[in-house]
């Protein structure tokens, strides 16, 4: 359940394997993925539910250390 409110809050953590997204810090989804070569660097939202969007953040993340 998100809550009752119309707002609804959603915290994305995308990585080269899974994407985990938050809803209104209570419930979550954890997905592992295998993303193309040519769509590594692509995050589409997609649904069929019609929404706006208020606020956008990003960081893109340093890639690890290879272990040597």
């Amino acid at each position: 359940m998100l809550g009752a409110n119309d707002t609804v809050s959603v915290h994305c953590i995308v990585d080269g394997a899974y994407v985990q997204c938050i809803f209104n810090n209570l419930t979550a989804i954890t997905a592992m993925v295998s993303p193309t070569a040519d769509a590594t660097e692509l995050v589409e939202f997609f649904g069929s539910a019609v929404a706006t969007l208020l606020q956008l953040e990003s960081w893109r993340l340093a890639l690890p250390l290879p272990n040597d």
